[in-house]
């Protein structure tokens, strides 16, 4: 009877406690698989900002511009001198254009584009009795070619060269006066017989590009552009060299 009763006690203490150790090795075992397979599974990532290195990006400008000219006798034809036009003054002018830019390397930019470029200039009398008024208005459509160095990430800096090739458009000339009488008269030319087809210009620039999100830009980028070749022809009195100050403004892209 006493072997029973020790036999009894025996099994009633022992057991539980061996089934109790083994739920917990059990338990410790699916706690390290748990974690085994949590760390293998692979972390989601937040989406890295694109690099600037070898992106491309698309813009849209618009600038204003206050256009001059150097204008001179032309020596090689029959030279004539400048009479009234020696008090033309300059004339604000808005032009516009679309095109890409490149970054060939981080700090090193090539642009490429397709302008609507406008310069001109204006003249204005007023006497006793009467007035007069007219202004020259050339447009170009023009491929600009720019170099730039670049600086700086969320805010950037840059500056650069330009070389723009020129078609001529459309010339529009328009002069206004007023005689004694008070009465108003205009006319309007649109020849362009005595211009060149085609001019080029070169230009400098620097500006600035603000990013306001992950592909999506705004820049200012005041230039200044001058003519290298005549905007008339050979058989005519003057050569004509556009002097262009512009600010130029729009959105960028990143591809």
């Amino acid at each position: 009877m006493k072997n029973f009763i020790q036999s009894f006690l025996f099994l009633a203490v022992f057991v539980p406690c061996k089934f109790h150790a083994q739920i917990e090795i059990s338990k410790e075992k699916e706690i390290k698989n748990t974690e085994s397979i949590a760390d293998t599974t692979p972390k989601k990532q937040r989406p890295e900002r694109k690099n600037v290195d070898g992106s491309t990006e698309v813009y849209f400008s618009s600038a204003w511009s206050s256009s001059y000219r150097k204008l001179i006798p032309n020596e090689d034809f029959l030279p004539k001198e400048l009479g009234i036009r020696a008090d033309e003054a300059p004339l604000k002018i808005w032009s516009y254009g679309v095109g890409f830019r490149s970054y060939v390397h981080k700090h090193i930019v090539f642009e490429g584009g397709l302008s609507l470029l406008r310069n001109g200039e204006s003249y204005s009398f007023k006497g006793e009795d009467s007035t007069f008024t007219s202004k020259s208005i050339y447009t170009y459509v023009s491929v600009p070619i720019r170099l730039q160095y670049v600086i700086g990430d969320q805010i950037r800096f840059f500056a650069g060269g330009s070389f723009f090739p020129e078609i001529i458009n459309r010339y529009k000339e328009t002069s206004e006066w007023t005689n004694s009488k008070n009465e108003t008269k205009s006319i309007v030319s649109k020849d362009k017989q005595a211009l060149n087809s085609m001019v080029f210009s070169a230009g400098l620039n620097a500006g600035v590009q603000a990013k306001l999100g992950k592909y999506m830009s705004v820049f200012v980028m005041p230039e200044y552009r001058w003519q290298l070749t005549s905007s008339y022809t050979k058989l005519n009195y003057y050569k004509h060299f556009a002097r262009v100050f512009s600010v130029n403004f729009g959105l960028i892209y990143q591809l």
